[in-house]
């Protein structure tokens, strides 16, 4: 008897959709969270990108007028006014870039931004920050 009750409740159509509906409405809202966290990195890579470029024109600024010194601190200051958070990662300013085409120039400024995002959704999958980082290089003649 049991056993007929429950081939009966397999073979009953009435519901189906909702039922697949249901079970199918958790996917499809984790993958539109999902998509909207990588563009959420994606923004945040070109905003750091964008810091780094202002921030080596602005270290390029300093070597110009010759204060070597404030390479560094003319550079964070420049990041962070373009949305640079210092207290989600960290800033590297050098004079004569490690690497590309301009490495060991005296003349050139090389500023690595790097900042950690907290993950949100993602972090259901995986765990740490996510690491976006820019990079650039200015140059005076």
């Amino acid at each position: 008897m049991l056993k007929s009750k429950i081939q009966s409740l397999l073979k009953c159509s009435e519901g189906a959709t909702a039922v697949a509906l249901a079970a199918g409405m958790p996917v499809l809202v984790g993958g539109f969270g999902l998509g909207a966290e990588v563009g959420y990195w994606y923004f945040n890579e070109r905003k750091i990108q964008n810091a780094a470029d202002v921030a080596a024109y602005a270290g390029a600024a300093s070597l110009r007028s010759g204060n070597i010194a404030m390479i560094e601190p003319s550079a964070e200051t420049a990041a962070v006014e373009t949305g640079y958070r210092a207290d989600r990662g960290n800033l590297e300013a050098r004079r004569s870039p490690t690497s590309g085409a301009f490495a060991g120039d005296a003349n050139a400024v090389e500023v690595v931004v790097q900042e950690d995002l907290p993950r949100m959704f993602s972090g259901l999958f995986a765990d740490g920050p996510v690491a976006v980082q820019g990079r650039s290089v200015a140059r005076i003649s």
